[in-house]
């Protein structure tokens, strides 16, 4: 699912793995950037049992993927999560770039288009082009009642 920052991707990936919490599946959900932490932390105990249950897991929910550049190391892990789910669970991730910029994160081309081609492959794409940021709303509607409130005040 991709579109502009604050259209709502993660409120709904976030409904749709409560969905699937509800019919008795197994969810993970994290941001890209703190899963790939956790698969390389310090910690080989903690690397391995993070893998194993992203792996395990019906539906894996990748939050703000394609955030940023990824080093040789995320980017390898990432190959390996993608293909330890081939086939057999289903990934869900959220973006702010389209797919096809997706590639420029990664260090090396090869690795790349391998986790891409795993990950991208045979998934059904939301992607949108156009919306208004549901946080700029809330935000700009926040900050209008604020003023409101404080001018009423000194009223």
């Amino acid at each position: 699912m991709t579109c502009s920052p604050g259209i709502g991707k993660t409120h709904v990936v976030k409904a749709i793995g409560h969905e699937a919490c509800r019919r008795g599946y197994h969810v993970l959900f994290r941001s890209t950037q703190r899963l790939l932490g956790d698969l390389l932390a310090d910690s080989a105990e903690r690397a391995e049992r993070t893998l194993h249950r992203a792996v395990a897991v019906d539906l894996l929910v990748l939050d703000d993927f394609a955030f940023r550049k990824l080093d040789q190391k995320e980017a390898e892990m990432l190959y390996v999560l993608a293909e330890e789910r081939l086939g057999k669970a289903s990934t869900v991730l959220t973006s702010n770039r389209p797919p096809q910029d997706w590639y420029a994160i990664f260090p090396d081309p090869v690795v790349g288009g391998a986790v891409l081609d795993r990950m991208v492959s045979s998934a059904i794409k939301l992607i949108s082009t156009v919306g208004n940021s549901y946080r700029k709303e809330v935000m700009g509607s926040a900050s209008r009642s604020s003023t409101k409130t404080a001018t009423t005040a000194r009223k």
